[in-house]
């Protein structure tokens, strides 16, 4: 008869990550092109352009683009554009 007490509790994965590497480090959710232009509602054309620029935070795994869920979340808040308002002037 085994008891389970004395076994270690497998570490469960966060909410927005795949889950632990070696040494426990949590590893990043990574989507692939075509997942990223289907979330952001653009053509996969688009998103390539994107990364070919350097314009858009991306990770390579091996000769696989990936990107950074919680990166783009920031990458996509650094991109708001705040709407005019009339009659507020804007600083110099």
């Amino acid at each position: 008869m085994t008891s389970m007490a004395h076994k270690a509790a497998p570490k469960v994965p966060s909410a927005g990550s795949l889950g632990y590497g070696r040494n426990g480090v949590e590893l990043p959710v990574l989507v692939g092109v075509e997942t990223l232009a289907e979330r952001l509602g653009v053509e996969v054309r688009f998103v390539r352009r994107l990364v070919a620029e350097r314009r858009v935070p991306f990770v390579k795994v091996g000769r696989y683009v990936r990107f950074d869920i919680a990166e783009l979340a920031k990458w996509i808040d650094e991109q708001r554009v705040e709407a005019f308002v009339p009659g507020r002037r804007r600083a110099r």
